[in-house]
């Protein structure tokens, strides 16, 4: 148990940045964990619970309710992590947001029920499920087998490895509400059961759960490593002094920043602020790239679709977002080596589109990229782009057939063509930023499987590899990855 993104892009007018559902989604720094998660029936932490149901306290409550209310999967998760978030002590005898602080107080919460269960009641508003049917904002229950003892139920945040042995957790336990990590074998051995609530709403499941990991300059990997939350879009940047920057989409679609310190601690989770408000901006699809001199660009596909770009200092302060003029479905941002940048998207159109921000901050014209031996523009359902010190750029492309092609702009401004890498994925992410001009490939394959490969200076490639995970090869949903001047590579994914 561990203890702790034909024709013409169409351009679209600008559209302010959506306001901030209620609550956060993110975590912060890691929370102090329990001690060991025991269940036993003599175990005091779960002897607190309230014995019978208690009525919505709408006196403090965040809106009345009489029945109980559907409820989306994010918005389950949203709604969790808020009381992760602001830290409410456990107290079965008080209310906070209308519902009692305890376990089965918190789950009801987060489900919108009409009143604060208990573990003994929960199974009145759900439905027992598998292991394998568990999906974010579900809920492990354990009912004491003691009528005269209480016992305990999590919020499921999703699995920590592909082979289903990990998984972490909300839960409101002595002393405050926290994200927590379990095996799950030890949960099935203090009886756990997975249920459902029968309100929740389906639709495409887009939560995974942040990983990281260090690819070392000898080649060799650390392993993945938990970054404490769900997201939905993830990006990731490093700098010379071996710093890192993480850049998110949380289940509430607002766009999150962190910094990874040289000797590897993180900062917290922070919010970034949309076009001209106090507000969090929200996003879709969100891409960032370190510069030499410390500072950072980044661009994010907007709620509205629209493309947004800003700049984050050396010093940590900001540009504000603003907005490059076109719609798309994909993005990505490499600044080179002079202080430019370049920019690719796959257009609303589905177009791949690319355009050059010099360092003065003026910019050229997005322009199509041609398909693989015609003139026709190339389109493609996601992108990336990563700059090399000699001042070249490689971009790689999952195209409408879902094949992953790669193509160089040289140094002159000229291209290479579009080149099949020979394999097929759902995402994809490059990066080029290597003392000996190597470049490196990541992938999620059409099997989920997550795929590394290597291109040597002379344009050889190393075959695909996939990357390990906890027990078997590591999925995601989305992949990033960026080189150090030293050889080495930061790697984050949105695992499921």
């Amino acid at each position: 148990m561990s203890e702790n993104s034909r024709s013409r892009v169409i351009l679209v007018g600008i559209a302010m940045v959506a306001a901030l559902s209620t609550g956060a989604l993110l975590p912060q720094a890691s929370f102090a964990a329990p001690d060991s998660g025991v269940t036993a029936s003599n175990d005091s932490r779960y002897t607190q619970e309230a014995a019978n149901p208690t009525p919505l306290d709408t006196t403090a409550a965040d809106g009345a309710r009489t029945t109980n209310e559907a409820v989306t999967r994010p918005e389950i998760m949203a709604r969790a992590k808020h009381w992760v978030d602001v830290g409410v002590p456990y107290d079965n005898n008080s209310s906070f947001e209308g519902y009692r602080k305890d376990c089965s107080g918190f789950v009801s919460m987060a489900w919108k029920l009409a009143r604060s269960e208990t573990t003994r009641s929960l199974d009145s508003v759900a439905h027992n499920i598998g292991k394998d049917e568990l999906l974010p904002g579900d809920a492990l229950l354990w009912v004491n087998p003691n009528p005269a003892d209480m016992g305990h139920v999590r919020i499921f945040g999703g699995w920590l490895d592909a082979a289903k042995s990990k998984f972490w957790v909300y839960e409101e336990t002595p002393p405050k509400t926290i994200y927590h990590e379990y095996t799950w074998s030890r949960s099935a051995a203090d009886g756990y059961r997975p249920i459902r609530y029968d309100n929740v709403v389906e639709g495409t499941n887009s939560l995974g759960t942040m990983l990281h990991e260090v690819r070392n300059t000898d080649g060799s990997w650390t392993g993945f490593s938990p970054l404490g939350g769900a997201a939905k879009d993830i990006a990731v940047t490093t700098f010379p002094n071996g710093s890192g920057q993480v850049l998110a989409v949380g289940a509430d679609d607002v766009v999150y920043h962190r910094q990874r310190n040289t000797d590897g601690s993180w900062t917290d989770f922070a919010p970034l602020n949309g076009v001209g408000t106090d507000t969090p901006a929200k996003a879709k699809r969100v891409s960032i790239s370190g510069n030499l001199n410390g500072s950072a660009q980044i661009e994010i596909v907007g709620w509205d679709d629209a493309v947004y770009h800003r700049v984050r200092n050396a010093d940590g302060s900001w540009t504000e977002f603003a907005p490059l003029g076109a719609g798309a479905k994909d993005v990505a941002v490499s600044v080179m080596p002079n202080g430019s940048s370049q920019t690719v998207i796959i257009g609303a159109d589905d177009v791949v589109y690319h355009r050059v921000r010099y360092a003065d901050g003026s910019w050229t014209p997005f322009a199509p990229l041609n398909g693989v031996g015609t003139d026709t523009p190339a389109k493609g359902r996601k992108v990336a782009i990563a700059a090399a010190l000699n001042g070249a750029a490689q971009v790689v492309i999952v195209g409408w057939d879902n094949g992953v092609y790669h193509r160089q702009r040289n140094t002159d401004g000229s291209w290479t063509d579009f080149a099949p890498l020979g394999a097929t994925a759902k995402d994809v992410a490059i990066s080029a930023m290597t003392p000996d001009g190597s470049s490196q490939t990541l992938i999620a394959g059409t099997d989920d499987v997550v795929y590394h490969r290597v291109r040597y200076i002379d344009g050889s490639w190393t075959p695909f590899a996939p990357l390990a995970g906890f027990d078997a090869p590591a999925k995601a949903k989305k992949v990033s990855i960026s080189g150090q001047l030293d050889g080495s590579a930061q790697v984050a994914i949105i695992g499921f």
